[in-house]
C-alpha cells in the first residue's frame, strides 16, 4: 500500500466502524451535529499534537523539562461547519504558538475565501455579514470583513489597472 493512500483507507475505515455503529446518521449536518463534534475533536487533537511537538514529549511521559503543560483555554472558531468551542492546551513559559489555530485567530482557512467571493459578487458588508450568520450560525463584524476585504484590495487594483491585449479571440 502506498503510504499517499494510507489517510485514505482509515478515513474510509473510520466511516465504515461509524456507519456499523448504529449512529443516527441523519443528525450529520445538524446545527450541533456529528460534523461539528468530529470538527471539534480533530482540531483539539491536531492542537494536543502541537503541543507534544512543541514541548518534545507526548502528554503522559515525564519530562525534565522546565517547560510544561498548563491547561487549556477555550476558544470559539468559526469553521466551515459553524462555531465550534475548541479547548486549546497551554505551556507554562507561554511560549507556545499553535500553527493550525494561531494566537487571537477565531477562524480556520476558508471563511475568508468565502467573504471575498460575496464581496466580488457586489454583496454590501451588511448582505456579506447577514449571509455568514445565516450560513454559519456566527457573528462576524462588518471590521472583520472588511479586514478580508482589504487584504486584497491591492492585487485587485493591480489587476483592473492590468495592460490589455489589442485583440481577444472568443469561440463560440
Amino acid at each position: 500500500m502506498k503510504k499517499k493512500d494510507q489517510p485514505k483507507d482509515c478515513i474510509s475505515k473510520a466511516i465504515d466502524i461509524l456507519i456499523d455503529s448504529g449512529v443516527d446518521l441523519s443528525t450529520l449536518f445538524d446545527q450541533g451535529g456529528l460534523l461539528k463534534q468530529l470538527s471539534k475533536l480533530l482540531i483539539e487533537k491536531a492542537l494536543q499534537s502541537e503541543m507534544d511537538t512543541h514541548l518534545g514529549y507526548n502528554k503522559y511521559a515525564r519530562s525534565d523539562s522546565e517547560n510544561t503543560r498548563n491547561g487549556l483555554s477555550s476558544k470559539e472558531v468559526i469553521t466551515d461547519n459553524g462555531v465550534i468551542s475548541v479547548e486549546v492546551p497551554r505551556d507554562r513559559a507561554s511560549a507556545f504558538e499553535p500553527v493550525l489555530l494561531p494566537k487571537r485567530q477565531t477562524r480556520i482557512a476558508g471563511l475568508d475565501d468565502k467573504i471575498l467571493s460575496l464581496y466580488a459578487k457586489g454583496m454590501s458588508l451588511s448582505a456579506i455579514q447577514i449571509q455568514i450568520q445565516a450560513l454559519y450560525v456566527a457573528e462576524i463584524s462588518e471590521n472583520l470583513i472588511s479586514n478580508s476585504t482589504d487584504s486584497v484590495i491591492e492585487d485587485v487594483k493591480i489587476w483592473q489597472n492590468r495592460p490589455l491585449e489589442s485583440v481577444y479571440a472568443i469561440v463560440l
